[in-house]
């Protein structure tokens, strides 16, 4: 029977990176392109209601924890196997759905918005699996 390990402290440091890289992500480093693939125009004191900070930090805490399980259950010896553990998720679960979820009629620039949100999702997995890695 194979026993999944999870380092809490590694999680919640791993979450919290995450959920810090979107308020960066979708602010300061790539927020002009978001809206402009939404066609969104803040104002200066834009009001978020609070789904909009509780999901992603839900979201980030279940990616963390998800990557750890992972993590604890394969053979990841070395470091750049953590990156690559990161990279398959990134690539091979985030990327396409972010585009997935990218394509509707309400998106005014698809392949924009595609490009922002899933490049985020897979810079921030691979955070979570170098932290998770880090901390085994």
């Amino acid at each position: 029977m194979m026993v999944i390990q999870l380092n809490w402290l590694a999680i919640a440091s791993a979450t919290f990176a995450y959920y810090v890289l979107g308020a960066l992500w979708f602010g300061p480093l790539c927020g002009r392109l978001y809206d402009r693939a939404l066609e969104l125009e803040r104002s200066r004191n834009q009001k978020w209601p609070p789904m909009y900070y509780i999901v992603p930090l839900v979201s980030s805490f279940t990616v963390a924890v998800t990557t750890a399980a992972f993590s604890s259950m394969l053979p990841i010896g070395e470091f750049h196997n953590a990156w690559l553990l990161g990279l398959v998720f990134g690539i091979g679960y985030a990327v396409p759905i972010s585009f997935t979820n990218a394509v509707n009629p309400k998106t005014p620039h698809p392949l924009l918005y595609a490009a922002v949100t899933g490049s985020y999702h897979l810079v921030g997995i691979l955070i979570v699996a170098t932290i998770v890695f880090a901390w085994r």
